[in-house]
């Protein structure tokens, strides 16, 4: 999750561990009269930070090559 984050311009993309909530519990299923497995959700908290964007980058020492 943190990389999907970075790749967007949130470099110091923060996440908490994950929270997990039981919808519902397993059971019978009134309507289909089967068992029932029941459901979950997780969650995560995320502090995002700042977003950057990268400009320019420039290397020392190398040579800029035009016509390629």
């Amino acid at each position: 999750m943190r990389q999907a984050y970075r790749e967007r311009g949130y470099f110091m993309a923060e996440t908490s561990d994950p929270t997990t909530h039981d919808a519902m519990e397993g059971g019978l299923n009134w309507f289909t009269l089967r068992p029932s497995t029941g459901s979950a959700s997780t969650s995560h908290a995320v502090d995002e930070g700042d977003r950057y964007k990268l400009a320019e980058s420039n290397f020392p020492g190398s040579i800029r090559v035009s016509g390629i």
